[in-house]
């Protein structure tokens, strides 16, 4: 469900005011994380970094395995990215993917996501990567996670592709997915990531 942008602003806003009043609450963690979002898309980089960290030390110490991921995952992908080297977040996006295993599929897919991606772009073998994201998509499958796994194939039939493992490496079809199969699939559902 997509809703108003402002009202997500609002609403995030509202909620970081309540925990600054009255107390951290046990999702105070994720209304953290919106406004480090926020934060971030108003170029406000600097600040949301800064919230970033001290969110991610007051989601463990929580015991909620969501608030870690959310941390961990948003943290990395929204700021971390911008003060710190590449190589020294690919550990913490693992991690935040198995924390959300235990609570919050979404972040454990996102953060496996910027995972996958961070490794192409530090250069790993794309065997490896290949690997991965077959064992992961394997993941995705079992727990029924369907739309986040109709992302994470676009990135594998890319990786084979660049394997030379499809007949046309500009087409994204190939023993993983094909795209005009794949587009159709994303248009029919409103899908416009």
């Amino acid at each position: 469900l997509r809703t108003d942008k402002s009202l997500y602003v609002t609403t995030t806003l509202w909620q970081v005011r309540q925990a600054l009043k009255y107390g951290i609450a046990p999702f105070t963690t994720s209304s953290l994380v919106g406004y480090v979002i926020i934060l971030t898309r108003r170029d406000k980089v600097d600040e949301a970094y800064m919230l970033s960290k001290v969110t991610t030390k007051l989601a463990f110490r929580e015991d909620s395995m969501s608030a870690k991921a959310v941390c961990l995952t948003c943290g990395c992908f929204f700021t971390n990215f911008t003060r710190e080297r590449l190589d020294t977040l690919v550990a913490p996006l693992l991690q935040g993917y198995h924390y959300g295993l235990q609570g919050d599929l979404n972040s454990a897919f996102h953060g496996l996501h910027a995972y996958l991606e961070a490794r192409m772009v530090l250069g790993t073998n794309l065997v490896e990567i290949e690997e991965e994201l077959k064992r992961y998509c394997g993941q995705m499958k079992d727990l029924q996670a369907n739309r986040m796994m109709s992302y994470q194939i676009i990135m594998w039939q890319f990786v084979k592709n660049l394997l030379g493992q499809s007949d046309d490496p500009a087409q994204l079809t190939g023993d993983v997915m094909n795209e005009q199969e794949q587009l159709e699939a994303f248009r029919v559902a409103g899908d416009k990531n």
